[in-house]
């Protein structure tokens, strides 16, 4: 959401679906603007369940542009301030959606940001997740772990570990199992609804 405030996306390309991209596209960026732009008016429902803020056809003319750029400008003017963690002070602030996982490396506490980067913090992670208990996203299945369910892309049963969107994989100790694949199912249920 910091780097872009309006995607302009196809959604018939060569080998790719506009469609499928923008799904990973709001769960990592739920308030980006994002305009469907296509030759054929079959895809509005999936465009509406994926609250895509204009759709517009091909071929499409400036005026429908200037448009989009003003009402996207409109928006971003009128949102309110994003919520950030910062975790006391002890860090930057970051957008919660950011916050991929967090690992307890001896002293430090790494937090891993879906850009790929990563912070050290000289916390334990037991601190850290007082700062995200309101938060429903984020859980602690591991003792050294807490994942945020939205960039959770599977589990591996035999490693007992979460597959994130950025690679990096969170273990699961044996006894929550069981619980790590409800919540992970109850995540991506919502989500379905959602669409």
């Amino acid at each position: 959401d910091k780097k872009y405030g309006l995607l302009f996306m196809d959604i018939l390309m060569d080998g790719r679906n506009g469609v499928e991209i923008v799904k990973v596209i709001r769960k990592a960026s739920p308030r980006i603007f994002i305009a469907f732009v296509t030759g054929s008016t079959d895809f509005a429902m999936e465009a509406y369940r994926l609250h895509v803020n204009r759709y517009i056809e091909k071929p499409f003319d400036q005026e429908e542009v200037r448009e989009i750029l003003e009402e996207a400008q409109e928006i971003a003017d009128a949102a309110p301030a994003p919520e950030t963690v910062d975790f006391g002070g002890l860090m930057e602030p970051v957008e919660p959606w950011q916050i991929v996982c967090i690992e307890q490396q001896a002293h430090m506490a790494v937090v891993y940001l879906s850009d790929g980067s990563s912070r050290k913090i000289r916390e334990k992670i037991s601190v850290l997740l007082e700062y995200l208990e309101d938060r429903q996203e984020f859980h602690q299945f591991h003792k050294s772990f807490i994942v945020n369910i939205a960039h959770v892309t599977g589990i591996d049963e035999d490693l007992q570990m979460f597959l994130t969107d950025i690679g990096k994989n969170v273990h699961i100790r044996r006894r929550s199992m069981g619980e790590a694949r409800r919540t992970l199912k109850q995540y991506l249920d919502e989500m379905e609804k959602d669409m």
